[in-house]
């Protein structure tokens, strides 16, 4: 081993390179500067960001809320047939719940696919990244939620914002659960364990509307109190959630 290293160190001493005299190295430094002031950095526009970032969501996951759109909507116009209105209602729930889960996996990306630490030491770092993609996500799942919400009170008769009630509140409570289960993937490196934790939650839910008729027996008040406590806390984890990536991730919904 000993005999390797001097022969290392023989053949890397060939390679030596002589010390820079002070005169050379201000020229260097001078050439640099010149360099980087013929060639300033650009500055991306808001609208830059975001595009750049859109293209990076896999389409898979727009393809999974036009699915679960396609889906609601043929729940919608069944209660037109003589259907269950609870066990259709419960059934959107359900979906809605599960858009709440689908884009966490995009959100979680840069855990899964452990690029945070390459990410965090760009000019745009960690934490801008996150929470534009959150805000994308967050946007189009709004628009989708409304959607539903419009055409199930249009078919129902319901005014549209006690059915936004029913719906807002599986959603903000999937969201939340999603949250807690970031912290999961981002030890794993994997977005594994947010479809069971997501999964889960709704089909308890499902069940849960199905067997206590939840929209009969809580009253309006009750429903208000649920959707205005699970919006404080949704933010709050959201907040909690970007605040978090100051530190490179490593405090992310801990």
């Amino acid at each position: 081993m000993r005999n390797q290293d001097r022969y290392l160190k023989k053949i890397l001493g060939t390679y030596a390179v002589a010390p820079a005299g002070e005169a050379n190295m201000q020229k260097t430094i001078s050439a640099g500067e010149q360099l980087l002031m013929q060639n300033p950095p650009q500055e991306l526009r808001w609208y830059r960001r975001i595009v750049n970032q859109f293209r990076y969501i896999s389409p898979l996951l727009w393809l999974s809320q036009l699915l679960a759109v396609g889906l609601c909507m043929l729940l919608i116009h069944r209660m037109g047939n003589d259907a269950d209105m609870t066990a259709v209602l419960s059934a959107i729930s359900f979906i809605v719940a599960l858009l709440g889960v689908i884009g966490f996996p995009e959100v979680c990306k840069s855990f899964s696919c452990q690029m945070w630490e390459l990410e965090q030491s760009c000019k745009y770092n960690l934490r801008q990244i996150t929470a534009i993609r959150l805000s994308i996500i967050g946007t189009i799942d709004l628009i989708v939620l409304l959607t539903i919400t419009l055409f199930t009170s249009l078919q129902t008769k319901l005014p549209a914002w006690e059915m936004a009630l029913y719906l807002f509140v599986p959603f903000n409570l999937a969201c939340i659960v999603s949250f807690f289960a970031a912290s999961l993937a981002r030890n794993r490196n994997s977005a594994l364990p947010l479809f069971p934790a997501g999964f889960g939650f709704a089909f308890l839910m499902l069940l849960c509307i199905n067997r206590f008729s939840l929209y009969q027996s809580i009253s309006i008040p009750v429903w208000l109190i649920l959707c205005f406590g699970t919006f404080v806390i949704l933010i709050w984890k959201t907040a909690q959630f970007i605040k978090g990536m100051d530190e490179g991730g490593l405090t992310v919904c801990n």
